[in-house]
């Protein structure tokens, strides 16, 4: 026996000394040094992709002989080298393929440099997510978290802002789909966007001043010139018992002209929390588009046209019948209204239509520099549907019909070897209609609005690795509404004091107004940074802000059906004012990754949803929330740090933490993120790569006392005074989230990709101070995802 063992230990150690281990990290650049993002790194047996610095680590098994690794990226040449056993750092350059095509060279070009703090998504982390909304892969950022109602609406908050606070921009464009309403989703289609951004700082400038929270850039997908390509991806979900697919596909004509269609259909069913249906939480959705554009060395031309649908159902136990019922539901563990699961959406609910046009030419000039011309035009349809007593009635109770025209001129200019000036000037004309079909009244009005705003924004690289950045940008905004307000409330809102000379007419008991407000704006930013040895950056940077009030803020007056809330706007309502200082250091190793990023921000007449009560109508009972202004302050944290040891383990930990206070009134803010905290751990191993999230979100003990009193009729039939709690978060919950993947190579050189993931594996109930609707129900349960992608 003992024999038996040496010659098994012999063998295992002969064996070791003919496979022998490669460590490799290293940088994958392009042409111009600049980082490439999810590279395919590989060898026979194990393979890696490079993160959004560029970087990555890979261990395999060798013969003495060393293997070859090989890297590829979509639009570049591949390459590969050999290596022999042991550690290994390199850098490798990979250069753009070019295509001939009538005497013309067409070459890719990578000429963006900016300093500004930032946090991106990258391309292979939207693949994993097709079937998420922009709002749930946001939060993998630090210092970025969502504010839902119920399951299917997110909105992201940066550093505690969100609404018309932070702007979303898709190829250079702000999103325009009634993005005032808390419950209102971004309408955008995440299949033609290769890299999400949230960033901040001086080259914000470029795109608005209102956005004082932060913006989140999504980029479409690069075209490549010389080749045709496509990506399928289906997707099945357990918890809602649906599923759908995405595609696109790329291909060229013999002109130089270079072709993406995408199409996608996503449907669930009714979702479900711990024990019991969320009942009316169906939806469904489909996109589709179409991109063309052409390069060449002195000019570029794009134009895409994209539609986006959305139907979503909202949770039925939200709209109940009087005051009664609605205390008895705040005080109860599970809805009121439970039903059996189902794929119908039934009132109430919302059905969004999006369609975006957009034409784009930059011409280049000889250093870099270029002039860009940009016009677009967003067609946005919102029909919102409550819950109707006439069993017959199929009219929405609010239709929304939204047109915004925007035009641009860009221009980017070098100043000297390094420095470079960019500026330009915007124009938005925007006309919003809104009626009510069944006779309710608008939450918000008939408007027109347009805008006008210049900015200029330079980056001045000094010695010694000191880069400054500075902006500033000025915007002129000018609105006019048609609003009938109840001769009750125009009083009760002190509104016969500074703004009778709004109105123009009368009908019954209601004043009819024709408001006008006028807007001048200023931002400004100036941000340093430098670069030490051994991989260490410091940023600093003070930001200066104006954000007009938003249309819902001004003047909302009625029941907002999607929220269940009525809720009520103020045309005394000021500009908010804000100063905003952040300090960033991040050591970028090419194992070691961690960044700390401290920021503090003072916002004058900062404007916010204040709970004021409850009021009956002939739809039921709702809380009564109302636009006011305050001075908030606010500081916090974000921290992040990521670490890839041997044998192709990964961990990456973030956290992030903010403290606001109101100081006007002496008290917290309303809606500030809790503190949050996540460990992800990675191992890449030959046959799979495995995931495994740990979510740790705790209670928000800072927060204001709003409750009130208000009288129900008792079990006695008598009415009784109750205080209404609406005021106190719910308990801190962690969650455990794992994934798995394989991937496989066809011979034919297609890749199949094949994800498992369970979201909240333990199935734990918990709610969300975040969530509009954690009043009403828990948070869904446990959900098994399967996702299939074909690249080909």
């Amino acid at each position: 026996m003992k024999q038996l063992l040496l010659v098994w230990i012999f063998c295992g150690l002969f064996q070791f000394s003919f496979a022998q281990q490669i460590e490799i990290t290293g940088l994958v650049k392009n042409a111009d040094g600049n980082p490439l993002v999810n590279v395919h790194v590989f060898t026979k047996k194990n393979h890696a992709t490079t993160n959004e610095q560029g970087r990555f680590v890979l261990s395999t098994n060798a013969s003495e002989k060393g293997v070859k690794v090989q890297f590829s990226h979509i639009g570049y040449i591949p390459k590969d080298t050999l290596l022999a056993p042991g550690k290994h750092q390199i850098t490798i350059i990979l250069s753009w393929k070019t295509q001939d095509l009538g005497g013309i060279t067409i070459q890719g070009r990578n000429n963006k440099k900016t300093v500004a703090y930032q946090n991106t998504i990258d391309s292979k982390t939207l693949e994993n997510q097709k079937n998420q909304s922009l709002g749930e892969i946001l939060q993998s950022l630090p210092g970025v978290s969502v504010l839902k109602t119920g399951q299917g609406i997110q909105k992201p908050i940066i550093h505690g802002m969100y609404g018309s606070r932070v702007g979303i921009y898709v190829q250079g464009i702000a999103l325009e789909d009634q993005q005032w309403g808390s419950e209102h989703s971004p309408s955008v289609d995440l299949n033609n966007t290769q890299k999400i951004a949230v960033i901040k700082g001086a080259a914000a400038l470029q795109y608005g001043g209102n956005a004082i929270g932060g913006m989140v850039l999504l980029e479409a997908m690069h075209q490549a010139k010389d080749t045709t390509f496509g990506q399928a991806i289906w997707f099945a979900e357990s918890n809602g018992l649906g599923g759908g697919f995405s595609s696109n596909y790329h291909w060229n004509q013999s002109k130089g002209w270079s072709w993406r269609g995408t199409l996608g259909f996503k449907k669930f069913g009714d979702r479900s929390a711990p024990g019991y249906v969320l009942s009316n939480t169906g939806s469904q959705s489909g996109h589709a588009g179409m991109q063309g554009s052409k390069v060449s060395e002195k000019k570029s031309q794009l134009f895409q046209y994209h539609y986006f649908y959305n139907e979503l159902g909202i949770l039925r136990a939200s709209h109940l019948g009087n005051v009664t019922d609605l205390y008895t539901a705040l005080q109860s563990s599970n809805p009121l209204i439970v039903e059996d699961f189902t794929y119908q959406i039934q009132r109430p609910k919302q059905v969004i239509h999006h369609q975006s046009f957009q034409f784009q030419q930059k011409n280049f000039d000889e250093n870099q520099g270029y002039h860009q011309w940009i016009a677009s035009t967003q067609w946005n349809s919102r029909n919102e549907f409550d819950v109707n007593r006439n069993p017959n009635e199929t009219r929405p109770a609010l239709t929304l019909h939204l047109i915004t025209q925007n035009l641009q001129w860009n221009r980017k200019q070098s100043v000297g070897a390094n420095n470079q000036l960019l500026y330009g000037v915007q124009t938005l004309f925007q006309y919003n209609q809104a009626n009510s079909p069944t006779g309710a009244r608008t939450i918000i009005p008939t408007y027109f609005k347009t805008e006008v705003g210049s900015y200029v924004v330079g980056t001045f690289v000094l010695p010694h690795f000191w880069t400054i950045d500075a902006g500033l940008r000025y915007d002129f905004q000018y609105m006019q509404a048609r609003k009938n307000y109840l001769k009750s409330r125009w009083e009760e809102r002190n509104y016969n004091q500074n703004f009778n000379h709004f109105i123009i007419g009368e009908t019954g008991v209601q004043w009819i107004t024709q408001p006008k407000f006028t807007y001048h704006n200023f931002a400004a930013n100036i941000g340093v940074q430098k670069e030490f040895p051994h991989y260490y950056t410091f940023k600093a940077q003070i930001q200066l802000a104006q954000r007009s009030p938003n249309v819902a803020e001004l003047f909302s007056d009625g029941l907002h059906h999607s929220n269940a809330q009525i809720e009520l706007g103020d045309l005394n309502n000021q500009p908010e004012r804000s100063v905003k200082s952040q300090l960033y250091l991040q050591k970028q190793g090419v194992n070691v990754h961690w960044e700390v990023a401290p920021y503090v921000q003072s916002v004058q007449n900062y404007l916010f949803l204040k709970p004021i009560g409850f009021e009956s109508t002939i739809r039921g009972a709702f809380p009564v929330w109302e636009h006011t202004q305050t001075h908030a302050f606010l500081v916090g944290v974000d921290q992040q740090f990521k670490h890839q040891f041997r044998g192709n383990w990964c961990i990456h930990q973030k956290l992030a933490w903010i403290y606001g206070q109101d100081v006007t009134n002496h008290q917290p803010l309303i809606d500030l993120p809790p503190w949050n905290f996540s460990l992800h751990v990675q191992k890449n191993f030959t046959l799979v790569d495995a995931q495994l999230t740990y979510e740790l979100v705790g209670r928000q003990n800072r927060f204001p006392n709003f409750n009130f009193v208000t009288n129900i009729v008792n079990a006695n039939n008598e009415l009784e005074p109750v205080e209404i709690d609406i005021s106190t978060p719910p308990a801190s919950y962690g969650l455990l989230h794992g994934q798995i993947s394989k991937h496989f190579t066809l011979k034919s050189g297609n890749t199949i990709e094949i994800l498992a993931t369970i979201r909240n594996i333990t199935n734990k109930r918990y709610r969300d101070y975040l969530n509009r609707q954690r009043f009403f129900a828990d948070e869904m349960g446990r959900n098994l995802q399967i996702q299939i992608q074909y690249q080909f």
